[in-house]
């Protein structure tokens, strides 16, 4: 096993597990680390908002040096080559919407976006973000309103179509959401994300539990059966189709990834 660490005790840490199984090297495991008073702590894995919260923390305390590495970890963790934007302060708000989002907060992060969005009208992902934060704070007009302009700025693009079948699952019209997703589904862009929301829109429509089934099986070899949210999808649908002994099965994993 190895572990190289990237950091110091004033800004934390990023280690990266490699971990050897006979001639073959599984990917590695990331884990961000800080130290409060003389311990270290763990503040998340790869796939947490950690990186996005620690930035947020450090520049409210006053330190832009510890918070733009923070900010340089969740670009390179995105698989962005794009360097880091001189003037922090755009990135930061933005972070602080994602948290804002994932908080149950939509209508915060649609003040924070909303002025993001007027000084750069042209940034797909803030528009994205806006739009995903007005669905979820039922400000369906606007959402709809950006959703076009997005479809046509870049009509092969998934967003719009992504954007859109959230608008219509969060106005209950699991139907029309599901058909998207089937056409979203269709390609081989599709993501795990795509396929579970396929299997839960399913779910919803009441129609054919063997169908949310596969979507949901389809999702979790996407993620390689290691997505909790995917898993208890899953393990839901399993128990839709009458699959309880499976259902059981996956339950207990989600249960372990949670």
């Amino acid at each position: 096993c190895e572990f190289p660490a990237h950091g110091s005790d004033a800004v934390g840490f990023r280690i990266r597990a490699r971990i050897s199984a006979g001639n073959s090297a599984a990917a590695p495991v990331v884990a961000y680390v800080v130290k409060t008073g003389d311990q270290y702590v763990v503040a998340g894995l790869a796939n947490s908002n950690a990186v996005s919260a620690q930035a947020v923390a450090a520049a409210r305390f006053g330190n832009l040096a510890s918070a733009r590495q923070w900010l340089e970890w969740l670009r390179e963790s995105a698989g962005s080559s794009k360097p880091l934007d001189t003037d922090i302060q755009s990135v930061l708000d933005f972070a602080s919407a994602q948290l804002l989002l994932e908080k149950g907060k939509p209508l915060k992060a649609v003040t924070v976006l909303q002025r993001l969005h007027q000084a750069n009208p042209s940034a797909t992902a803030t528009t994205i973000l806006l739009t995903e934060a007005l669905i979820q704070g039922e400000r369906f007009s606007e959402a709809a309103s950006l959703i076009e302009a997005l479809e046509k700025s870049d009509p092969a693009s998934f967003q719009g179509l992504r954007l859109k079948e959230h608008l219509l699952a969060q106005q209950y019209k699991y139907a029309d959401a599901a058909a998207i997703a089937k056409q979203i589904c269709a390609t081989p862009k599709a993501s795990a994300s795509d396929w579970n929301d396929l299997a839960w829109l399913t779910l919803f429509t009441g129609e054919n539990g063997s169908e949310a089934e596969t979507a949901a099986q389809t999702a979790d070899q996407l993620s390689n059966h290691s997505d909790a949210a995917v898993l208890q999808t899953l393990a839901v649908a399993q128990a839709a189709a009458l699959h309880l002994q499976n259902a059981r099965a996956t339950a207990y994993k989600f249960a372990e990834l949670s």
